[in-house]
């Protein structure tokens, strides 16, 4: 089965979807304008040409959006099943170590997971910082 890139990007980006939600969804911030692909009103592939590629965006509003999504996912999960222990959501720092997303994710009152001793450092002169 092909699908289009802009399918994988809905797909990937609204994942895991809400159970109210269902299929799709309109408020998603990448569309194509004039055969070109824009998130949040920026073009793309200006984008492209001035940092160069590979690109990979780090949309702060949607990392604290999906942490307070799992929570509410957990937390109706747990009402439901009359669970009585704690939850913590946990980052994990291979996804992403950079300052400015560890710092969006420790703003949400995360914790965080690493299996590396080198993002130990990285997550010390963050927390020196």
């Amino acid at each position: 089965m092909k699908e289009s890139y802009a399918k994988l990007i809905q797909h990937t980006f609204n994942f895991p979807m809400s159970p109210s939600k269902g299929e799709g969804n309109s408020s998603l911030p990448f569309h194509v304008e004039g055969g070109q692909l824009h998130f949040n009103g920026i073009p793309l592939l200006d984008t492209l040409k001035a940092q160069g590629s590979p690109l990979r965006l780090s949309y702060l509003p949607k990392i604290t959006a999906q942490i307070n999504k799992a929570v509410d996912i957990f937390e109706g999960a747990m009402q439901k099943l009359d669970y009585q222990a704690d939850y913590t959501f946990c980052y994990c720092t291979k996804s992403s170590h950079y300052s400015f997303v560890m710092e969006e994710v420790l703003k949400n009152k995360a914790h965080i997971e690493t299996s590396s001793a080198f993002d130990l450092h990285l997550i010390e002169s963050l927390l020196n910082k």
